[in-house]
């Protein structure tokens, strides 16, 4: 999670020793909570959180599936569904909305 020009903006970046694998469902949740921005992976938070002094815009584009500050840089998977929250949920609203959707074998 970053700030870039005074919008947040929520990325999903791997490293060569994180251990996702190709197709494979995974839930991310990110959302601003207070003056904090914070992501979650299946449910579980992310230890590294960044500060939110920005103003919260309304009215302006919403972008899922690519940076739009580098359009060049798409998402390359399968997004299953995108939710908007109007507030911030608990951690322990996270982790039961992991589970729930969480697809069955």
């Amino acid at each position: 999670m970053f700030m870039g020009n005074g919008v947040a903006q929520f990325a999903v970046a791997m490293k060569a020793t994180d251990d996702l694998v190709a197709n494979t469902w995974y839930c991310f949740v990110g959302m601003i909570r207070g003056t904090t921005m914070i992501g979650f992976l299946d449910g579980v938070p992310n230890p590294t959180t960044t500060a939110f002094t920005g103003t919260r815009q309304t009215g302006t584009n919403f972008t899922v599936g690519a940076a739009d500050l580098a359009a060049n840089r798409p998402f390359l998977g399968t997004i299953g569904e995108v939710l908007v929250w109007p507030y911030a949920l608990s951690n322990l609203d996270v982790a039961r909305y992991v589970r729930m959707s969480r697809p069955r074998a």
